[in-house]
């Protein structure tokens, strides 16, 4: 489980790099939230 949410986190930290290059905010805040919830999924299983 801990590395599918790793996986997960490292897909959206690129997918955020690719929505700051192309300067598209609201993208760059769901993605944002979306890795904040996965940290959070990841601190609650260890």
């Amino acid at each position: 489980m801990k590395e599918d949410i790793t996986d997960l986190i490292s897909t959206s930290i690129n997918e955020l790099k690719n929505a700051s290059q192309k300067e598209d905010i609201i993208a760059e805040s769901k993605i944002i939230n979306t890795i904040i919830s996965l940290c959070e999924a990841y601190k609650n299983i260890i």
